[in-house]
């Protein structure tokens, strides 16, 4: 139906289907499945996108991705990331955003030092299957309000994608840019787009309303 409507390409939540499937108790979800059976439960759907002359323009992950007072399961979603790698390569998918943690109470620089550890673990995955894993900006609410979050302010996100594609030793990260997560957190697009110059691979439309709490 989508397809009929002219719509081409799909961002996919599959972090909607993960958290619909995940038990804390036993710390298991779907996607204890191996690989093969993970592709084989999606093979229906890769199908119908070809079909239908559908592509997957990116992936949204698991987010939250890290939970500072429970290790156990912070693991087990960076294993399971690994997997979703691999599920996005073999459906055709060029990327998959992940979002980083914001730390309300931390320093930038703990904050960071928090994400780069996360995405460093990604980078043998992302290098394996070919897949791009996508940085956004995002904001945060305190007190009612929304303000910056990890990534929300363009060099930051800079020094982010640089560290870790040094690192990796290729264009493995790279950035999509959220309008509507901008312009709640009050930044000046045109600037922020002039900064990420050709890390910004990806964008996200939201409307651009800014958001007044009530």
């Amino acid at each position: 139906y989508i397809a009929e409507c002219g719509i081409e390409s799909i961002d996919y939540d599959i972090c909607s289907f993960f958290d619909a499937t995940f038990d804390l108790k036993t710390m298991s979800s779907f996607f204890d499945k191996s690989i093969e059976e993970l592709c084989e439960h999606y093979d229906r759907t890769k199908k119908a996108m070809k079909e239908n002359n559908l592509v997957y323009s990116q992936w949204h992950g698991i987010f939250p991705m890290y939970y500072p007072d429970d290790e156990a399961r912070t693991e087990y979603v960076l294993q399971i990331t690994d997997k979703i790698i691999a599920l996005c390569s073999y459906m055709d998918c060029p990327s998959i955003v992940m979002h980083a943690w914001t730390g309300e109470y931390l320093t930038k620089e703990e904050e960071m030092d928090i994400n780069l550890n996360l995405y460093r673990r990604m980078i043998p995955a992302a290098k394996k299957y070919g897949v791009k894993i996508c940085l956004e900006n995002l904001y945060a609410r305190y007190d009612r309000e929304p303000v910056e979050g990890a990534c929300g302010d363009a060099r930051e996100a800079v020094q982010y994608i640089d560290i870790l594609n040094e690192e990796a030793g290729e264009e493995v990260f790279c950035f999509c840019l959220d309008t509507g997560h901008a312009n709640m957190a009050g930044k000046n697009l045109y600037q922020y787009i002039k900064t990420l110059g050709k890390r910004l691979q990806y964008l996200h439309i939201h409307p651009n309303v800014k958001f007044q709490a009530s």
